[in-house]
């Protein structure tokens, strides 16, 4: 009998297309806030408002590591609380982490990606386990440095992907976020077969985290927006529970300013010319200027560096004929090498 009705369900019935976390059908936008009695909030440029179960439009699943949202509270929007658990000092800044996550609650778009450095004790993976917390909360909201083969399963169960304490981003990593944040898809061979394939093919926000900048290749830093912290006095630090608790009581305020930002951002006049390569020219010139930095600082470091050591008065040598060469240091040593290092960087800048 359950065979029977499994397959009447998966054959007579209706398809319907299922999300997660975040939709957009009849005409709005919506965002499950995956509580007990599965309410949503629709959103549309005149509004927005939670609706019970009966009323949302779209089907939204729920992995198991997936927590609810509280519910927003209308006309008590504020931010200045979630500043403060974020350790965020400057302005600008603290208002392109408020356009990510807003842009973030908008579903299937290209997204930039959020990379967070600092050194330790700036409370780099509480920042990230706060900013996913508050729009996708999460049993387990912080991954390590994936497998590329794990990624496709991260991004089907996860809307907000967090990848904590990373060291280095090797060039096929740095390609698959590149295509999970602004499109393309993922796959690879599906396990236990020779011929199957395993594909996923939907935007994510991501977010990293590291001591040092790791969005450091080209295409991975033209999308990225830098956020530096720094380390925390011992005079201001606060105890886990005290943070934990103003976060949990502004997260309605917190969630109800993100919502009007999003009602704003859909009205005719507030709507920008789309731009295929977000990167960090959709939010603002000061994101612009961070990456440029990055970009010299490391694309193009090493030849800088060993060109400018190399040319120094008293660095020349001389070498007889059949005497062997020393290999240059900090200078690629052949065009074909020296020819990457040069060109990607001016996409970004």
């Amino acid at each position: 009998m359950v065979s029977t009705y499994s397959a009447e369900a998966q054959f007579k019935g209706p398809e319907h297309r299922v999300h997660l976390r975040t939709a957009q059908e009849g005409g709005a936008l919506w965002l499950d806030l995956a509580d007990a009695e599965a309410r949503a909030v629709r959103i549309d440029k005149d509004v927005w408002r939670v609706v019970p179960a009966g009323e949302v439009a779209p089907k939204f699943y729920r992995p198991p590591n997936m927590r609810p949202l509280p519910e927003p509270l209308p006309g008590e929007a504020d931010t200045t609380e979630l500043r403060k658990v974020l350790n965020l000092s400057d302005e600008d800044t603290f208002r392109l982490l408020l356009t990510y996550l807003s842009f973030a609650i908008m579903p299937d778009k290209p997204y930039p990606i959020l990379a967070v450095s600092g050194p330790a004790g700036a409370a780099k993976s509480s920042f990230a386990e706060f900013v996913r917390a508050t729009i996708d909360p999460s049993e387990v909201p912080l991954f390590g440095m994936p497998r590329r083969e794990d990624l496709p399963a991260f991004a089907k169960n996860n809307p907000v992907l967090c990848f904590d304490n990373l060291s280095t981003i090797n060039a096929h990593l740095a390609d698959d976020l590149c295509r999970l944040a602004t499109g393309g898809g993922l796959g690879g061979r599906k396990f236990y077969t020779n011929d199957g394939e395993a594909t996923f093919n939907a935007r994510r926000p991501v977010l990293l985290t590291g001591i040092n900048d790791v969005a450091t290749r080209g295409d991975l830093a033209d999308r990225t927006i830098i956020v530096r912290l720094e380390k925390i006095p011992e005079a201001g630090r606060r105890t886990d529970a005290d943070v934990r608790e103003a976060f949990a009581q502004a997260h309605p305020r917190i969630l109800a300013a993100l919502l009007d930002m999003v009602v704003v951002g859909l009205r005719p006049t507030a709507v920008a010319r789309a731009h295929a390569r977000l990167g960090t020219r959709l939010v603002a010139a000061t994101a612009v200027g961070a990456t440029a930095i990055l970009i010299l600082l490391t694309e193009v470091r090493a030849c800088a560096a060993g060109a400018e050591d190399a040319i120094k008065p008293g660095n020349w040598e001389f070498w007889t004929v059949g005497s062997k060469i020393p290999e240059p240091v900090g200078l690629p040593t052949t065009p074909s090498r020296t020819s990457p290092k040069i060109e990607s960087g001016p996409g970004a800048l």
